[in-house]
């Protein structure tokens, strides 16, 4: 049997983690499990070939089989990958099944996935709920292995040994998504809605409104499906919006009635781009158009509408197909088709919890919110300001995947000779200083693509502009990163103050300039980040 692996976790790499003498996991430590990898290769147990830096490895089983353990989780938990590689020589070294190391591995990325880095355990209580129970004692193994290599703080490590510890006899009420399904979902959206073809953009178009437009306004399903045709009003001070409220909902006799809310262009373009696409189907009075939708699917939706409105039978079955066709057939998102009753879901009614995040996150006043989400009380907010530490986050990172592809727009924008670059070979070029047509030094050995004296950022870690030659890249890493953990830092401070003071009617002046602060910080990091992220995604092609 091997000795344990001396690791060390820095306290403010992830959180909640315990700092131990005996266990030093660090991004530091990185040439000492090097040395280990390469004992390993070595002795013939992982196959030659393979790089310590490589996401997925090659090993041998009983000397005749090999077996590939794979370690990539999303971009915003790539922290434990490090983690994860460590683990696996450990077992290696132990010389543990590769079958078993392989299975710890995978059900080790679920776990960290689903818990949001262990920052978000109720993502793994509904995880555990759904593993069938003849996997249950297997989580539990693997579960406490994490725990014991890494050494969480007790009481976090308390809280997660209770998710299966306890019986729960009742079942729990479903909780969100975790946030990094949601950004999952969200880029999917995206995607689609400017990569699609004639069919997915029919078929699709009500889903695309329904996420964007729920997002940003409390709407149960049903209020969504039933709003008018003629919804958009134009009013002195922007435009509104026409919503079709539904008190006692559930009932056959529920009360219905118009309300009337304040939207933004954006949103009224979204609406009038889904009119445009329906204007030569016959109209009823609801905004939904039944007949493009009977027609793309050639009635095949098993799903009958005698009044002619797109109910939301129709639009969940959209968003199961949604899943199949588009998150994991069409963009590969995710590694499997989620399962009907998959926690990792999301639920029509969910987006209705995130538009409450979003008005907590833009300070709309608690009386608002109430008025806008239907509430009796203002104290039914709590649940969602609750969420709102991992909302920012699911935001900076939504931000990032949007930021990332602008700054690689950009640069190819600014070349001096873009027609010459074959068009498959402009987003994976790695540019060089004389490409650029014109280019001003910065430090760091940075450049700016903009005149640095127009420039409107202080710092230009936060302008997308920035151009970062390739034999600067590690320099530059590390600055940036500096900045994004600084920012991260200020987010939670901002957030927390303004969670504290929203509530406080003389601190509203107060708390619109901490909300107007919190946006920006959000939009500095999300930069910060894409610039980050776009230099190891060329680092990893090279």
């Amino acid at each position: 049997m091997g000795t344990k692996m001396p690791l060390v976790i820095k306290q403010n790499f992830v959180k909640g983690l315990k700092i131990k003498r005996e266990i030093t996991y660090s991004p530091d430590k990185k040439n000492e499990y090097m040395s280990i990898f390469n004992e390993l290769k070595q002795e013939e147990i992982i196959q030659k070939g393979v790089k310590f830096e490589d996401l997925k490895w090659v090993v041998w089983n009983i000397g005749i089989e090999i077996c590939n353990l794979t370690f990539e989780l999303p971009f915003h938990q790539r922290r434990w990958e490090l983690a994860l590689k460590a683990w696996a020589l450990y077992q290696l070294k132990k010389r543990v099944n590769r079958d078993s190391i392989r299975t710890k591995i995978n059900l080790g990325k679920e776990i960290i996935i689903n818990s949001w880095g262990f920052s978000d355990i109720s993502g793994l209580t509904q995880f555990y709920d759904n593993i069938p129970p003849v996997k249950q004692n297997t989580f539990k193994a693997v579960t406490n292995e994490i725990l014991n290599f890494i050494e969480l703080d007790d009481t976090l490590s308390n809280k997660i040994k209770d998710i299966y510890k306890s019986k729960r006899k009742q079942k729990r009420q479903r909780q969100l998504p975790p946030f990094s399904e949601i950004v999952k979902f969200h880029e999917a959206v995206e995607r689609l809605a400017e990569d699609f073809t004639e069919t997915e953009q029919k078929k699709y178009a009500p889903l695309i409104l329904w996420w964007r437009l729920t997002n940003i306004l409390p709407m149960r399903p049903r209020e969504f499906t039933l709003t008018p045709n003629e919804c958009i009003l134009k009013h002195e001070d922007g435009y509104i919006l026409r919503v079709r409220r539904i008190k006692h909902e559930g009932k056959n006799d529920d009360e219905q009635i118009i309300e009337e809310v304040p939207i933004t262009e954006e949103a009224v373009q979204w609406i009038k781009s889904y009119k445009e696409l329906t204007k030569d189907y016959k109209q009823n009075e609801y905004l939904l158009c039944y007949q493009m939708h009977n027609e793309i699917t050639n009635g095949r939706s098993g799903i009958i509408s005698k009044n002619q409105i797109l109910s939301t039978d129709i639009l969940r079955r959209l968003l199961d197909d949604f899943y199949e066709e588009i998150i994991f057939h069409k963009y590969g998102l995710t590694h499997g088709i989620y399962k009907l009753k998959d926690h990792r879901r999301i639920l029509l009614m969910e987006t209705r919890h995130l538009a409450i995040c979003n008005m907590l996150f833009m300070n709309y006043s608690p009386h608002t919110i109430k008025l806008l989400a239907g509430h009796d009380h203002i104290h039914s907010q709590n649940p969602y300001a609750a969420h709102m530490d991992l909302y920012v986050e699911s935001q900076v990172t939504m931000l990032t995947e949007t930021f990332q592809r602008a700054i690689r727009q950009m640069a190819i924008g600014n070349t001096r000779d873009i027609n010459q670059i074959p068009a498959d070979l402009r987003n994976r070029r790695i540019y060089k200083v004389e490409d650029f047509s014109r280019l001003w030094p910065l430090p760091h050995g940075c450049y700016c693509l903009y005149t640095p004296l127009d420039c409107p950022v202080d710092d230009h870690r936060y302008c997308p502009y920035l151009f970062i030659p390739k034999e600067n890249w590690e320099d530059a890493l590390e600055w940036l990163t500096d900045c994004s953990d600084r920012l991260e830092s200020e987010i939670k401070t901002t957030l927390d103050f303004l969670m504290k003071i929203r509530k406080d009617p003389s601190k509203r002046g107060e708390a619109n300039n901490t909300a107007g602060k919190l946006n920006t910080l959000v939009h500095q990091k999300a930069i910060v980040d894409a610039h980050s992220k776009e230099l190891k995604y060329r680092n990893w092609e090279i």
